[in-house]
Parts: C-alpha cells; structure tokens; sequence
C-alpha cells in the first residue's frame, strides 16, 4: 500500500503536469490568436505554416509508426541481452538518419 508520503508526491507531480498543460494550451491559443491578427490570411502565412508544418509531417510520420514498430523491439531485445553495444549502435544511426531527413525537409 502506498505511504501518505508517497501519495502527496504522486499528487504533486500530477498538479505539476496538469499546470503546465494547461499553461501550454492557453499559451499556444494566444501564440495563434495573436498570429492572426498580426499576419492574418495572406501568402505570408500559408508559406510560415507550410514551412513550419513540415517537419511535425515528418516527425509524425516516421515516429509515430514505422520507426517505432522496428526499433522498439531491437532495443528491447538488445537491452535483455545486455548488448550494450548495439543498443548505442542502433540510438545513434536512429539519432543521425533522424537529423538528416529533418535537416532535408
């Protein structure tokens, strides 16, 4: 069972998380309003939101499917193997192919 110590903590860090959450969504909703009227719907800010779009396509894409589903089972595979060798291998191609089609896009 968990101690009353242990609970205050966990509850703590989980208003800290909340907070800061929250804060990021009232920030990025200013950051968009403010965006707005200061350009508004020009070709000026179709070509900062092609431009900034682009590399969350990217990232979105290869991280959030393909790239998980082949190099999760590698790494667990090497890390109960204790082969730390080629855990370093693999986070270090994983970290340079990674720069290189962000660097490209």
């Amino acid at each position: 069972m968990a101690t009353p110590e242990g609970s205050q903590t966990l509850w703590r860090a989980n208003l800290i998380v909340a907070c800061g959450t929250a804060l990021s969504r009232v920030t990025g909703l200013i950051r968009i309003i403010v965006f707005g009227v200061m350009i508004g719907q020009t070709a000026l800010a179709d070509a900062y939101d092609a431009a900034n779009n682009a590399p969350n396509v990217v990232y979105e894409l290869l991280l959030g499917g393909v790239l998980a589903a082949s190099l999760v089972p590698l790494f667990t595979r090497y890390i109960q193997d204790g082969d730390d060798d080629s855990v370093n291998a693999i986070s270090s191609f994983a970290v340079v192919a990674l720069a290189t089609i962000t660097a490209l896009a």
